[in-house]
């Protein structure tokens, strides 16, 4: 009984924590709508572009890694303060910080990405 009580207690501790984390999103500080280009490097380095439009902290738009066919598609992600994050249905994309026409982060692999908005 006593097992059940701890595991039940622990599951309830999770489920709410889940659910405070989610609450605690900041309102966008950054519009990241726009043409965004940059480049990451893993074991090449690969060119990539963003087209974002951002409603409120709601984030879309298409991801385009040059020369990798599979890393292309419609992204969706959020805008939390500064941090932007975004990904498309296969898991390309990546978590930045963005300042100003900047935003510096890692993708998907942890390999540093850095994205520029074009004029």
């Amino acid at each position: 009984m006593r097992t059940r009580t701890v595991i039940f207690s622990l599951a309830v501790l999770i489920a709410m924590s889940t659910g405070c984390a989610s609450m605690q999103q900041e309102p966008p500080t950054v519009d990241v709508t726009g043409v965004w280009r940059g480049t990451f490097s893993a074991a090449a380095t690969w060119s990539v572009m963003a087209t974002l439009k951002q409603t409120g902290a709601k984030l879309e738009g298409d991801y385009t890694i040059f020369g990798y066919a599979a890393g292309t598609g419609p992204i969706t992600g959020s805008v939390s303060g500064d941090y932007v994050s975004f990904a498309t249905a296969a898991g390309y994309g990546g978590n930045f910080t963005a300042r100003g026409d900047e935003m510096v982060g890692k993708n998907q692999f942890g390999a540093a990405l850095r994205l520029y908005r074009q004029p």
